[in-house]
Formats: C-alpha cells, sequence, structure tokens
C-alpha cells in the first residue's frame, strides 16, 4: 500500500464509501468497521455477507442409550461453505468397553480425517474434537451425523449429541 491516507478520527459519509480491499495491518484497526445509522436500503447486502451457523445433533436424551443412526442437520444455501469445527460428548458417560463413534458426511461419505470416539474415558458432558479432512462445501450439499453405538460388554452412553460450525457465503 504506497502512500496511505490516514484519517486520525471518525471518517463519516452521507454517501457511499467504495473500495477495492478493506486491510490493516495495524491490530488496533483490525475488526472496527462500524456501520450505523444506514438510512432505508443502506445497509450491508446479504449477498455480501458470511454467516456462522451452528448445526446442533442430538442422538438421544439423557435418559436413553445412545442408537446408530445416520441423520441429516444441515444443506448448505450459500454459493460456497467451510466446516470449520465439530465437537462431540454425551450426556451420560460410556461405561467400561462400551464406545459411540461420531462421523460427519458430506452427502453421504465422511469428510473426518478420523471419526470421533466417544469411551470411557470422556467424562459427562466432556467435548472431544475431530480433524476435518475436507473443510470446503458447495449449494446444495448435505450435512449428517453417523453414530455407531458398541456395546461391547460395557454400556453405551445416553444423550450423544455433536456440534458443527459452519461458515456460509450468503450468495
Amino acid at each position: 500500500m504506497a502512500n496511505p491516507t490516514i484519517f486520525p478520527g471518525d471518517l463519516v459519509s452521507p454517501g457511499q464509501i467504495s473500495a477495492n480491499t478493506l486491510f490493516s495491518s495495524n491490530a488496533f484497526l483490525t475488526d472496527t468497521m462500524v456501520v450505523n445509522n444506514t438510512g432505508a436500503g443502506g445497509g450491508i447486502k446479504a449477498s455480501k455477507l458470511q454467516v456462522q451457523k451452528i448445526a446442533q445433533y442430538s442422538n438421544s436424551d439423557a435418559a436413553t442409550t445412545s442408537v446408530t443412526e445416520q441423520r441429516c442437520i444441515h444443506v448448505v444455501n450459500g454459493q460456497t461453505a467451510t466446516v470449520v469445527a465439530i465437537q462431540a460428548g454425551a450426556v451420560v458417560a460410556n461405561v467400561g468397553a462400551a464406545t459411540v463413534t461420531v462421523d460427519l458426511l458430506k452427502n453421504g461419505s465422511s469428510i473426518l480425517t478420523a471419526a470421533i470416539t466417544l469411551n470411557n474415558s470422556q467424562a459427562a458432558y466432556a467435548l472431544v474434537s475431530a480433524t476435518i479432512a475436507s473443510a470446503n462445501l458447495t449449494v446444495g450439499q448435505v450435512l449428517e451425523i453417523k453414530t455407531v453405538a458398541t456395546a461391547g460388554g460395557g454400556t453405551i452412553a445416553k444423550g450423544c449429541f455433536a456440534y458443527v460450525v459452519i461458515r456460509e457465503d450468503a450468495q
């Protein structure tokens, strides 16, 4: 950026301000853009926004043993999206050799490097994260949670849950 113009105070414009890029390498200035007093139709266009969504999944309530199932949790409606994080846990932990695996599927195929395995080493409500192998999504793609509950001689967890953080472009 050659010869930038620096305004030492607030910059207010009754008209439009256009820029090819809004950028600041100064930590003090980062994330300080404020849009106030916009008139009707004068806000930031929805097509220009990125939305962070939380897709939640619940296999059962705290009184019900978790089951093996596959359930849709989100359909991408923006042009592009990114899976940012996934975590899973259980309200009542597994006992003994019992496990519940939680996988995140995109159009039926796993997008994690490995499914999350909940076993007897996690306490109730403890969150377990997974590494996302394929984070990019496009319009119309479907995200599902797949769980596999295995007793293995123990007692299967109750109230298995998961959440997925998704950042989706509006259009």
